[in-house]
């Protein structure tokens, strides 16, 4: 994966972390928990494997 594809990975789960700031965490689907879990494996592929370590804020 290239530098480009890595910056579009991070922009996607940056947006997922923003939707994810109004949903209690308890009540996330599961379907929303595999695109984060997808979209960290991208940005950890990019990294070459480094922990990515994915912060989620409730209100």
């Amino acid at each position: 994966m290239d530098g480009r594809s890595a910056w579009v990975a991070e922009d996607r789960l940056d947006a997922l972390r923003l939707d994810l700031t109004i949903t209690p965490f308890a009540t996330l689907p599961k379907r929303v928990s595999r695109e984060i879990d997808a979209e960290a494996d991208l940005v950890r592929a990019a990294r070459g494997g480094s922990e990515v370590r994915v912060l989620i804020e409730t209100a």
